[in-house]
């Protein structure tokens, strides 16, 4: 399995589908759904690809699967009618303010955004319409969140909604079959609501109203529509006629569920359950298999169908078991975790990324600074492939330069500059009034950025 390239924390990203083996025993329906990775998006392919891309394919537990490695922050993938197509979330920068719709090929290359409106706000949950031609989401750009259709060819958005639809991160929107509806849930201090737009906009039809709705998700034969709501003695799931009408309770065993989605055959739904795992329950009702492996992932979340009703497609989190205690690396599966420091009790190392200790990646990657804390207060270099270390100078928060041979650092409440390969170090600035944080290189090695009391500098690398 492929070492990922960097190592920063736990933003570590990748992606995967998984085919079902449909048996007769309800024990034995699905293979097992290896989860692989902290943020999960499938597909399949036939090649090998490199970086960002999908793996060759790999086989666990009779299932077989493909691992796609990035360094973005990627979340709720959404396969296209034909498969050809991945829709997804980008968070850049891991800023919640900075999600934004993209869309890639499904074997990973040609990943692009759609909605380029540089005004900070939140996009969410995209869904493909059953006939190809756009992708419904949540946004709230503008302060209040409606949902918006946009071509996967990209252009201009088309607002959908006529009114403010509550939090974005709890408005979800469901194609009709036709493709020519969307039923959206309304979060409000009014009861919740039920609604069905048009695509060609005007008002909307009020299908049910309630204290809470979330989570929409329309039948494939169009007559129906599940949605979460007040818990009942079955669970917390309603269905009702997609026109309007009474909703019934939908028996999930008493099991409390969320973000459904009717897989396009029409026989089961998949739901994300309390822990958070991955589950899938009949459509006419039962017991919630959950198909997420708990032994290889900490949680699940915001699974999608594939068209073909063959595959699941959803975002995860790894286990990592002491990440936290020790600069590691390992592959983005969670697996083939691998100490590169062993450091015993007297001293540790600091990720604390509010006091700018992140580990910093030499350019050609074959080198990790970080900080070691003990008696002495350290910045040091560990070889990846050896786990050959060595301490540069006593200090803190390192960076390295974007030409690879110099590391800056925090000694004193001052700025230094050390080659990475030893010597003495040089100052860059004068002494502060507080240690400067978050050191942060210009790409053309002119400048370093930090913080400092709550405020950004820079100083030339050539101090001053």
């Amino acid at each position: 399995m492929k070492v990922l390239n960097r190592m920063s924390y736990l933003d570590i990203v990748c992606a995967h589908t998984v085919n079902y083996a449909k048996e007769t025993k309800v024990g034995d329906m699905y293979n097992r759904l290896v989860l692989i990775g902290f943020v999960a998006i499938g597909g399949f392919l036939g090649s090998e690809l490199n970086a960002d891309q999908f793996s060759d394919p790999i086989e666990k537990e009779q299932t077989v699967f493909r691992r796609f490695e990035t360094e973005r922050f990627d979340q709720e993938p959404i396969l296209s009618p034909d498969g050809s197509q991945i829709a997804f979330i980008h968070v850049q920068g891991r800023d919640m303010f900075r999600r934004r719709l993209w869309i890639m090929d499904r074997d990973g290359t040609n990943a692009r955004p759609l909605t380029r409106d540089t005004e900070p706000h939140i996009e969410a949950y995209p869904r493909w319409s059953p006939d190809g031609r756009f992708i419904a989401y949540t946004s709230n750009l503008g302060g209040d969140t409606h949902v918006w259709i946009i071509s996967p060819e990209g252009g201009e958005p088309m607002r959908i909604t006529d009114r403010h639809l509550g939090v974005p991160f709890g408005v979800l929107s469901d194609w009709s079959p036709d493709s020519r509806s969307l039923v959206v849930n309304a979060i409000s201090p009014q009861p919740n609501q039920l609604l069905s737009y048009t695509v060609d906009g005007g008002e909307p039809d009020t299908l049910f109203s309630s204290g809470e709705i979330f989570w929409p998700t329309w039948s494939p034969d169009g007559g129906t529509i599940l949605f979460a709501s007040t818990a009942h003695e079955k669970g917390n799931i309603w269905t009702m006629p997609a026109r309007g009408g009474k909703p019934e309770a939908f028996d999930t065993n008493g099991e409390v569920v969320w973000y459904l989605d009717w897989s396009p055959d029409g026989n089961w739904i998949v739901v994300q359950t309390q822990a958070p795992h991955i589950a899938i329950v009949s459509a006419s009702g039962g017991i919630p298999i959950q198909v997420t492996d708990s032994d290889m992932v900490s949680a699940a979340r915001t699974a999608a169908w594939s068209f073909d009703s063959r595959e699941l497609i959803y975002s995860a989190h790894p286990l990592i078991p002491g990440f936290q205690d020790q600069l590691a690396i390992m592959d983005t599966s969670g697996g083939n975790f691998r100490s590169l420091t062993q450091l015993g009790e007297e001293a540790g190392i600091q990720f604390d990324s509010a006091f700018g200790q992140r580990p910093s990646w030499s350019p050609d990657e074959t080198h990790i600074a970080f900080t070691r804390t003990g008696a002495d207060t350290s910045v040091c270099v560990v070889e990846v492939a050896s786990g050959t270390q060595r301490v540069l100078a006593s200090g803190f928060g390192q960076a390295w330069s974007p030409d690879g041979e110099e590391i800056a650092f925090v000694r004193d409440k001052m700025l230094w500059s050390i080659p990475w390969t030893g010597g003495e170090p040089m100052p860059i600035t004068l002494a502060m009034l507080n240690h400067p944080v978050d050191l942060d290189w210009s790409p053309d090695g002119e400048r370093i950025a930090f913080q400092l009391n709550n405020q950004m500098w820079r100083v030339s690398a050539y101090g001053g």
